[in-house]
Formats: structure tokens, C-alpha cells, sequence
């Protein structure tokens, strides 16, 4: 039996005396023989969030641990004739001499699944993979990839060769942003927005997902965009030396901050891709500092950071050089901009 927490079950999941049917589950017990769910506790957020759920003693009961107010609230479920009433009963102690660690493992290329190991043994077992299907599908593989732009800097990020892939030959090239995590899955991308890493692969491209720089916090924010912007035509380049693409097939995806970066990028480079999509985006523009920023400070002076002070008087000149979006005639891609809702 395994706890899972802040998730989603199917409808006809028993809810025991659960009133609120509308809420996400908050923590839910998985059943790894039968497959089976149930859900203990429902979420209560925005006024209580859950911090902690665990098993105590045996399976038939469970302790949740929630913050209300800066205030810790200890609950004890536990399953009467099948359902998960909570109870007044204080819970059952831990065991202190248990040997067992459970945690959930992943790779680039392994999805997320859950083990447990015996400390004192050495023995490991898988106690569910919840992505079991996904082994069975031909998926393409992922690496690690570094190259330096002209500054010297190393950028690194997550390389996806497509399903089939054949050394020699030249394919077409997604550039997706805004991180990249080495030790988990590459599913999509960064963000469940509009990257597609797998499928794009599936699809016989190849795929980039590259890291936000690592030291972007201690440089001058109006370096960021130009900076990014060198970084990918490094990396096409790189690529393109390796025989690993074709340099005339390369499309780009922006979210959100990473929406100024592309622009930019478009704007720098106007023969270098021959797609582009921006996503739900902010490009530190004009308007976005007279929509967004008036009553958000940080926001007005990250504006101001990247495009030289406030849009106003003598620093105006400097936004019509600065902001993309006084610089779209630039941009000779084809552009596809998303906004959610």
C-alpha cells in the first residue's frame, strides 16, 4: 500500500465521509497489487496546506500534517470497513527500527517510478510506475549537451535525437527554453505549455531544451535576452559542425519570460529559424509595463532594468531601441503567439 499526495482521481473513488467532492485529493492511498485508489483527505487550499502524510504502524492508519495561519494541524485517518474516517484517536508510533527507504527515481531517459530499498540489505524492489506504458513506446533518447557562445560561457541542456535516429543524417531542430533539469524525465519540456519534446521527436525531430543561465541573477538583467540570444546561435552552430542538424530547418519556442528572450533572438539573428512560437509571454515592452507593472513594483523595475529606466522623456529613445517590441520589423520568421485564456 502507497500514499500519494496532491493528485487527481477518477470520480467514482471512494471518498468515505468526504463531503467536499468538488476538491482535488490531497492525499490518496494506491493499492499496488489491485491497482486500486482511494482518497483519504481532500485539499483545503488556499486555507490549509498539506506539509506531511504518512502511514502509522500499520497501513490502516494515517497522519497528515497541515499549515493553517502558521499553524501545525495533526489529523489521523483512519479506514473503517473500507472508508477513511478522520478520527480523534491519537496516531499509532512509527516504527524507529524500520530499514526502509522509499523514493522515486528518474532519468532523461526512465520515467518517474517509485522504489523502495532495504538499508541493511542492500535490496531494492519497484513498488509502482505509474508511466509502465510508456517503456513499450519507441521514444528517442536524451543527452546531455555543452557548447560555449563567443563570451566563453558553457551553456548546457537536454538533447532529444529523434525516435529511429541514424548518425549522418541532418534533421530538423526545436530549440525549447526556460531550464532544464538533467536528472529528470524529458517528457515536453520545462513547462506543460506548448513544448512537445517527445512527441517533436516522434515526430523525427530533434530537440534542445536549454538551461536558463546559471549565473542570470548576478548579471545585469539588460544583458539577459542578448545573451540568450548568442547562445542559440552557438548552439546551431555547434550542431549544425556535428552533422547533427540541418541548419536551415530550426524553429524556437518561448513562455513566458523566455517569450522576451525569443523575441530578441528573432530580432538579432532574422535569417537563423524558420518557425517560432511565443507562449503565454512577457517581453519587457511597453506595454507590458502599462498593463502589468504600475501597482507591481518588481515588475516596474525589472522593465526598467532591462530597457534603460522608465519609457517616459529622455529615456524613450533608449526603449525604441531596447524593447522588442519597437523592433518587430526585424523579425522576417514566421510567429505564432499563444495566450492562455
Amino acid at each position: 500500500m502507497g500514499l500519494v499526495t496532491n493528485t487527481f482521481l477518477a470520480k467514482e473513488s471512494a471518498l468515505g465521509t468526504i463531503e467536499e467532492v468538488n476538491a482535488p485529493c490531497a492525499v490518496a492511498t494506491f493499492d499496488v497489487a489491485t491497482e486500486r485508489t482511494a482518497c483519504v483527505a481532500l485539499s483545503r487550499l488556499p486555507k490549509m496546506r498539506l506539509t506531511k502524510a504518512s502511514f502509522q504502524g500499520a497501513s490502516q492508519a494515517i497522519q497528515t500534517e497541515w499549515i493553517q495561519d502558521g499553524t501545525l494541524i495533526k489529523e489521523t485517518y483512519r479506514n473503517q470497513a473500507g472508508k477513511w474516517e478522520r478520527t480523534s484517536a491519537s496516531p499509532e508510533p512509527s516504527n524507529p527500527a524500520t530499514t526502509i527507504e522509499v523514493e522515486v527515481r528518474q532519468s532523461l531517459n526512465e520515467p518517474q517510478a517509485l522504489w523502495a530499498a532495504d538499508i541493511k540489505t542492500g535490496k531494492q524492489k519497484l513498488l509502482w510506475a505509474p508511466n509502465a506504458r510508456l517503456t513499450a513506446l519507441k521514444s528517442g533518447t536524451a543527452s546531455v549537451f555543452h557548447w560555449r557562445d563567443p563570451s566563453g560561457y558553457e551553456w548546457s541542456g537536454g538533447l532529444l535525437k529523434p525516435n529511429g535516429y541514424e548518425s549522418g543524417h541532418r534533421y530538423p531542430l526545436v530549440i525549447q527554453t526556460h531550464g532544464f533539469n538533467p536528472h529528470e524525465f524529458l517528457v515536453d519540456g520545462s513547462y506543460t505549455t506548448g513544448f512537445a519534446a517527445r512527441p517533436l521527436a516522434a515526430a523525427g525531430m530533434m530537440v534542445l531544451q536549454v538551461e536558463d543561465r546559471r549565473d542570470r541573477s548576478s548579471r545585469p538583467v539588460c544583458e539577459e535576452a542578448a545573451s540568450f540570444a548568442d547562445g542559440s546561435a552557438a548552439a546551431i552552430k555547434e550542431l549544425a559542425a556535428e552533422g547533427l542538424i540541418d541548419p536551415e530547418k530550426v524553429g524556437i519556442i518561448g513562455f513566458s519570460r523566455t517569450s522576451w528572450y525569443v523575441e530578441t533572438t528573432l530580432e538579432r539573428y532574422p535569417d537563423l529559424f524558420k518557425a517560432a512560437t511565443l507562449i503565454d509571454g512577457i517581453d519587457q515592452g511597453y506595454e507590458s509595463y502599462l498593463l502589468l507593472c504600475p501597482n507591481v513594483p518588481s515588475c516596474k523595475n525589472n522593465h526598467e532594468a532591462a530597457d534603460g529606466g522608465s519609457p517616459f522623456g529622455a529615456n524613450l529613445p533608449h526603449w525604441l531601441d531596447a524593447a522588442p517590441s519597437f523592433n518587430l520589423n526585424q523579425v522576417h520568421t514566421p510567429l505564432r503567439v499563444e495566450a492562455i485564456r
